[in-house]
């Protein structure tokens, strides 16, 4: 081996340390996070259960007031009161879904 050869070895052998040490200061970094995001991450999985509840009203009403928009847009074009009346309950149900998963 040259000088410079062993010149060229300290300078790699110096870098890889050195990138080792910064390495090994991330991990530290990390496993001091992990704790502060497995907390966050429990706290979000509780908020998704309490609002996937809800969601599952709020997704039933939207689907009844469609119906009962559709309902009665064909009750008025073939002027039948049976069908506006089924539209009207189909609504009735409708906002009783939306209350039900506003606030309960």
């Amino acid at each position: 081996m040259t000088y410079y050869d062993i010149m060229l070895y300290k300078r790699k052998r110096k870098y890889l340390t050195e990138k080792l040490a910064s390495v090994d200061a991330d991990i530290v970094r990390y496993d001091g996070e992990k704790a502060d995001i497995t907390k966050d991450a429990k706290n979000l999985e509780a908020q998704q259960s309490f609002y996937m509840e809800h969601s599952q009203s709020l997704g039933m009403a939207a689907m009844l007031l469609q119906i009962a928009i559709m309902l009665s847009a064909i009750s008025a074009l073939l002027k039948k009161p049976h069908t506006w009346y089924l539209g009207l309950a189909c609504g009735v149900a409708g906002l009783f879904f939306m209350i039900k998963g506003l606030y309960l």
